[in-house]
């Protein structure tokens, strides 16, 4: 069956189910007691619902590791709950980025590509800046993980080291992943997408997306219980001959001994196939020189793929003591390979009209496979009037990285070279080139201990300390090379916050961060040498207030901060003695600046979400004169976000609802220089994003427009090179977006 035939037979179960939303309830005898559940459901099946959830969440796990209240913990948090993600409609992690505070997206060939505080958390360790349920280790590599399994995003604003160990120091992004349920639920949603621009005409590119979600109880007693979540996404770009098609299956299962004693389990297999899209390319490192959005310059058969599978299981128990004992484990096995033309340099000509771009052959091979265990024992001790809550852990974990380049293509060929605005693909793939198979493989072991003390009625503390320890093996084939390394570190953290009163928060903390570099041994200076690199080190000033007014259905939380990296290393994109792209050591990186969020619920029907983030990053020492001073690469100095919902609460438009989001990222640099000259600077914009709502009983009907005034924009600058003007992702044009999801 075609993809357009797919999309009618999924319009035509659209209209059914509108049809069977305007249909009377028919009669039903009395149920019986055991099936009140079921009745509560029904009963609801015609409603028409004018409340709408509420964005603002008042506690989070992710910053302690325990239960605590926002205004207890002194770091900034953001929390994306279910009700915001749904009101989105967002089917990717990347759509709820823009809405973060704080964090820019603007690499979007990786699941990492993005700054929190102006720390890029890009590299190879960056990895585990985000994380899933607390453990690092995702099951794709390319583009950002499916919003199917995710309940609710925490992120953390600056270093998170000390509980989650090494990693960069801008942030944490923790996904909370749906757990099954004790009530018995299922539903199914369908969505439809198709551009609606002059680069991709309304019903030229098409899209949908099938999803299932069922839990319930499995046993009488309902302590057995399982969770199934499948989605299958076939979608055609804006980009020429560009396409992917997902497949994700999640099941889940928990036993519960008792409120006190559970164990859950679950296993995610993916399967991500894409077209191989470059980006495209900027002559000069010009904006304006850059070709129409939909061109692309890889072949049509040129593809990428992505396939994993997570095991996750976390047993939980309290003590007799009320002390709570928690064990997580996580296992990735991840395979990703790739065989297209890469868009390798930008050969500028005159006139522009005859600028090249230099393809190069590449077969690659990636596996990624991680498994890490943490042990926690958290509990409370009282002394006095005042009690303190107490965490002890400890984390193992294992990471093999096996980079197998099966061919490489090293010399220009011509026959590859294609004109950047009116390529011609087709060329055949080059000869087969040696190129290299390098695998790392690193043991971690970590402990830690955190203590939130009560100092007073409205004075509290955090204070945390954690100690690791890594190794590293390498070895390399083609040519043969082999090494070893260690690195140990212990940092420290301290956080208080005064509360005045039960509206307002004052808080301020110092944390400590390290990353060690863990390819050390492929990363080559001038000269060809490698291993000599030492980690990296953050430290970070934070101070903030936080109020909350639940009666008038308000947070806010304003912050500033400074974060510091001694001892950066970066690519400069140039051959050394050998050939390679080398590195050298920048000196020190430093972000500051401030942070207002806020969730504000004035009506039942109505609520806003929004925030504005300053943030100053740049090379603040270097041994190259060129980048001292030079801002961050891809980050806005001033980046704003907005997001409204409203329902009608009354009349004959009782339960339509509409959304409008705003997005605005100031201007951002691809290119670590401060010479003005040499610089690729990428224009400010400002993004609207629409929806229009209906829901009556268990259906959920919604459109949403997407960049709806068309912007044509550029999130980022290129990956690859240090001058970032080739392989830039543009940014998608308007697309329509129709969903229903049907609850059982």
């Amino acid at each position: 069956m075609s993809r357009r035939s797919l999309v009618l037979l999924a319009l035509g179960f659209l209209a059914g189910s509108t049809s069977a939303i305007a249909q009377t309830s028919p009669s039903r005898e009395p149920p019986k007691p055991e099936e009140v559940d079921d009745r509560v459901v029904e009963l609801d099946a015609f409603t028409v619902t004018t409340e709408i959830g509420t964005y603002a969440e008042t506690t989070a796990a992710t910053a302690t590791k325990t239960t605590t209240p926002l205004r207890d913990t002194p770091m900034a948090i953001s929390v994306m709950n279910q009700a915001f993600i749904a009101d989105l409609r967002a089917e990717r992690l990347s759509d709820v980025y823009q809405y973060i505070t704080g964090l820019s997206f603007n690499d979007t060939s990786v699941s990492s590509g993005f700054s929190i505080r102006g720390i890029a958390s890009t590299s190879n360790p960056g990895i585990r800046n985000i994380q899933v349920d607390g453990l690092p280790g995702l099951g794709s590599r390319f583009g950002t993980p499916s919003t199917a399994n995710i309940e609710r995003v925490e992120v953390i604003k600056g270093a998170a080291a000390i509980l989650y160990g090494f990693m960069e120091p801008g942030g944490l992004v923790n996904i909370i992943t749906k757990k099954p349920q004790e009530r018995r639920r299922s539903e199914i949603a369908v969505s439809l997408r198709s551009y609606a621009t002059g680069i991709s005409k309304f019903g030229s590119d098409l899209g949908y997306t099938v999803q299932v979600d069922t839990t319930g109880p499995i046993s009488a007693d309902k302590r057995f219980r399982y969770r199934l979540i499948a989605e299958y996404e076939d979608s055609e770009s804006f980009r020429m001959n560009r396409w992917k098609r997902n497949f994700y299956l999640i099941p889940s299962l928990m036993y519960a001994w008792s409120a006190n004693t559970s164990l859950t389990a679950s296993v995610e297999y993916l399967k991500e196939k894409r077209a191989g899209d470059e980006g495209l390319v900027a002559p000069l490192n010009r904006e304006d020189l850059i070709a129409p959005h939909h061109v692309s310059y890889q072949n049509k058969d040129d593809w990428d793929l992505d396939n994993g599978l997570t095991a996750s299981a976390n047993f939980s128990h309290r003590l007799q003591n009320n002390w709570l004992f928690n064990v997580a484990a996580r296992q990735v096995w991840h395979d990703d390979q790739g065989l297209l033309l890469r868009n390798q340099a930008v050969v500028n000509q005159v006139p522009v009209e005859n600028t090249i771009v230099q393809r190069r052959g590449r077969d690659q091979y990636n596996e990624r496979n991680y498994a890490y265990l943490d042990a926690t024992l958290q509990g409370d001790v009282r002394v006095g009037e005042l009690t303190h809550k107490l965490l002890f852990g400890a984390t193992m974990g294992w990471e093999q990285n096996i980079f197998d380049q099966r061919s490489l293509q090293t010399t220009t060929i011509a026959s590859l070279n294609v004109n950047i605005y009116n390529p011609v693909l087709g060329a055949p793939f080059p000869p087969p080139q040696p190129g290299t198979l390098r695998d790392f493989t690193t043991h971690t072991l970590g402990f830690y201990a955190q203590g939130q003390v009560s100092l007073t009625q409205r004075l509290k503390g955090v204070v945390s300390i954690r100690h690791d320890r890594m190794e590293t093996d390498f070895a390399q084939q083609r040519p043969v090379r082999t090494a070893e390394s260690e690195t140990s570190a212990t940092v420290p953290g301290f956080g208080l916050v005064y509360q005045p009163n039960n509206h307002v928060a004052l808080y301020a903390n110092y944390m400590e961060s390290f990353q060690p570099i863990q390819d050390a041994y492929a990363r080559e200076d001038i000269n060809g040498n490698t291993g000599h690199w030492k980690p990296e080190w953050g430290t970070q000033k934070e101070a903030g207030v936080k109020l909350e007014y639940p009666e008038r259905g308000l947070t806010v939380t304003m912050a500033i901060f400074e974060i510091l990296k001694d001892n950066v290393i970066e690519n400069t994109g140039l051959p050394n003695v050998n050939g390679v792209n080398y590195w050298v050591v920048i000196g020190a990186f430093k972000s500051r600046g401030g942070e207002v969020e806020f969730q504000f619920k004035p009506k039942p029907h109505i609520q806003f979400l929004g925030g504005y983030a300053y943030v100053d990053a740049a090379v603040s020492s270097s041994q190259n004169l060129a980048e001292i001073g030079a801002p961050a690469r891809n980050v806005p100095r001033h980046a704003v976000n907005f997001w409204a919902r409203y329902n009608v609460p009354d009349g004959p438009m009782k339960g339509l609802g509409f959304g409008l989001g705003a997005v605005y990222q100031s201007e951002r640099f691809g290119v670590t220089t401060n010479n003005p000259a040499l610089q690729f600077a990428l224009s400010p914009y400002t993004k609207f994003d629409a929806g229009v709502y209906y829901k009556r009983g268990p259906y959920n009907l919604s459109l949403n427009i997407r960049n709806a005034l068309d912007k044509r924009y550029l999130p980022g600058g290129g990956t690859g090179t240090l001058s970032g003007n080739v392989r830039i992702a543009p940014g998608e044009p308007r697309q329509l977006v129709l969903s229903v999801r049907r609850g059982f």
